[in-house]
């Protein structure tokens, strides 16, 4: 399956990935403000939406990656950890610097993706976009409900741990239900609206 945007979620989309980036920092401690997220030579977060185009996965949108030489990545539905993601309908939460050795055998990844991949980054999170309309909270596995893209958070620190934490995942996974209703185009018929709004204002610390 393949999302086309239209020019409605095409105008909606930077900002979602822009609040993505934002709660993701408040929620793993890196609440700082986002235009000083980051450098030329460290960036504590990444984000990036992955969407299935002619037969791979290629990043639709991204956060903070200006100049990476990932922003031109494309992944094979098994490959890598959103490819990983994308078959098992699965949170994966991945090493980057264990993958520069086992990117083959572990990642299925060729040397030149894994010539792509941003050096200093060290942990990775993939969520699942589930496709909202058509999910079924009943289901015996998550494998039975359509996923539509993959939701990716990177940084240059290790952040393994913090990225497997149950209150990170939590948070990843009601982001990828955001993006999930853009990429639908009924975002406000969907949610009301309360999510967005919740979603815009500041965490509690």
């Amino acid at each position: 399956m393949s999302v086309d945007l239209d020019r409605h979620t095409r105008k909606l989309l930077p900002e979602i990935v822009k609040i993505a980036h934002e709660r993701m920092s408040q929620t793993l401690g890196l609440a700082i403000p986002a235009e000083l997220s980051g450098s030329e030579n460290q960036k504590l977060l990444r984000v990036a939406v992955y969407l299935p185009l002619n037969d791979v996965l290629t990043l639709a949108k991204s956060y903070n990656m200006q100049g990476d030489p990932d922003e031109c990545l494309k992944l094979g539905f098994h490959s890598g950890g959103a490819g990983n993601c994308w078959q098992t309908h699965e949170v994966v939460v991945c090493d980057l610097e264990d993958a520069k050795i086992t990117y083959e055998q572990n990642w299925n990844m060729s040397a030149y993706q894994q010539s792509l991949v941003r050096p200093q980054s060290k942990s990775l999170l993939c969520v699942p976009i589930f496709n909202l309309e058509k999910y079924d909270v009943d289901a015996d596995s998550q494998k039975t409900n359509p996923i539509i893209g993959v939701l990716c958070f990177d940084s240059d620190l290790n952040l393994i741990e913090k990225f497997a934490r149950s209150e990170t995942i939590a948070e990843a996974k009601i982001l990828a239900g955001l993006i999930s209703v853009a990429l639908l185009g009924d975002m406000e018929a969907t949610l009301d609206g309360s999510l967005m709004n919740s979603l815009m204002m500041p965490k509690r610390r």
